[in-house]
């Protein structure tokens, strides 16, 4: 975490946060560096089924969005309903839940 203080001529103090290292962090962890860019974490009304057969490492799975658990509630409040959405699926993860 990083956090910049600063005046400005009025003695305005501001306090700055940023999560830029954690994030590159997380996306090289889990091989999404090169990921593209959206405006909205997820699709809205965003029907994903519920599956009894998991097809990706639910340990992995689990543990991606941990990290993103952390970081939406750290700074990142805009992603809290598509992790809200992901993390129903942690139990039987499939590809289309990445």
């Amino acid at each position: 975490m990083r956090i910049k203080r600063s005046e400005t001529e009025n003695r305005v103090r501001t306090l700055s946060i940023s999560q830029a290292q954690y994030i590159k962090f997380i996306l090289e962890q889990h091989r999404m560096v090169d990921s593209n860019l959206v405006k909205t974490p997820i699709m809205n009304n965003l029907q994903l089924p519920i599956l009894t057969q998991p097809e990706v490492n639910i340990i992995e799975y689990q543990r991606s969005i941990g990290s993103l658990m952390y970081l939406m509630v750290c700074i990142c409040l805009d992603i809290a309903y598509a992790i809200g959405v992901l993390s129903y699926y942690v139990v039987c993860p499939r590809k289309m839940h990445i």
